[in-house]
């Protein structure tokens, strides 16, 4: 494995919006990036190594900037596949790599258009008489009640939710809450929001980016509130 030191530009679409400086000090080797916060999308920083991108972390917002500071030892590097950076981008989760030019992916080409089939002239229908009552409805039977054992309506637009993990396209956050409990959903502004629960006796399921959530009372009880946007968790 080959490391290279020193700061190097990082890339967005094309773009240069900042720069990660490398280093290695007891066996560790330690990015430190800062780069302008164009989007409200959750980032990544990535390096290219062979000709796909290598994730090393989400770059947290602060202010105007978004930054990430990790190390990792030499085995750890190995683990992710890093080996000799060719260069540093933000990505999405699932982003692959395309070249140079970063070009997007090629448009589909359109479907040729099938002929519509012939219409099915329908079948003659012959209508039935209803066959006769054998028995007098009894007019001084009380009504039915209404059924009363449906769900309880939802609290200020937030319904529980059994499995959140289907919202998101991002593997690293799907496992994340694959198990989470207590979980709880909105649609606002034509995004989904995910509100997670806090609890001081078990860890936070979305702890990685903690940041890009808000505080929320739902209630009475505590939760971290997500906004998520075609599969992508974007800041609230």
């Amino acid at each position: 494995m080959s490391i290279q030191t020193g700061a190097f530009p990082v890339y967005l679409g094309g773009v240069r919006v900042g720069t990660v400086t490398v280093s290695q000090s007891n066996q560790r080797t330690s990015f430190a990036c800062v780069c302008n916060n164009t989007t409200r999308d959750v980032l990544r920083l990535a390096a290219v190594c062979s000709g796909h991108f290598v994730p090393l972390g989400v770059v947290m917002p602060d202010g105007d900037t978004v930054r990430l500071n990790k190390n990792y030892t030499r085995a750890a590097l190995g683990e992710l596949g890093f080996d000799t950076a060719e260069s540093y981008h933000l990505i999405h989760a699932g982003d692959v790599w395309h070249g140079d030019a970063i070009e997007p992916d090629r448009a589909p080409e359109p479907e040729p258009i099938k002929p519509e089939p012939a219409p099915v002239k329908p079948e003659p229908v012959i209508m039935q008489a209803p066959p006769a009552e054998t028995s007098s409805p009894n007019l001084d039977a009380p009504e039915s009640e209404p059924d009363t054992s449906e769900a309880a309506p939802p609290l200020n637009g937030w319904m529980p939710l059994g499995e959140p993990s289907g919202l998101f396209d991002d593997p690293e956050l799907t496992n994340a809450v694959a198990e989470l409990d207590g979980a709880l959903t909105a649609q606002r502004d034509g995004a989904h929001l995910l509100a997670v629960p806090v609890s001081p006796a078990q860890p936070f399921a979305m702890m990685p980016v903690f940041c890009f959530g808000a505080s929320e009372a739902i209630g009475g009880t505590d939760y971290i509130v997500f906004k998520i946007k075609n599969g992508r968790l974007v800041m609230m």
